[in-house]
């Protein structure tokens, strides 16, 4: 298991790194109280705006071949 994230806390990423195959962080940070803090528009997405962006994506979840088995 990868675990990939664009910033995460310093202490998570090093217990994470104890268990997982690999860990990718862009930003680790000392002082982390919120994930909105590293954010200049962390407003909330509605269910409708995330099927609309999985609809629109290349390879959506919908097109994979384990989706149409089931």
């Amino acid at each position: 298991m990868i675990v990939a994230s664009p910033v995460a806390p310093l202490k998570a990423l090093e217990e994470l790194r104890d268990t997982a195959d690999g860990v990718v962080c862009v930003v680790g940070a000392r002082a982390f109280d919120a994930v909105g803090q590293w954010y200049d528009d962390f407003r909330p997405v509605t269910d409708d705006e995330v099927a609309a962006l999985l609809r629109g994506s290349v390879g959506s979840p919908s097109e994979s071949p384990a989706a149409q088995s089931l």
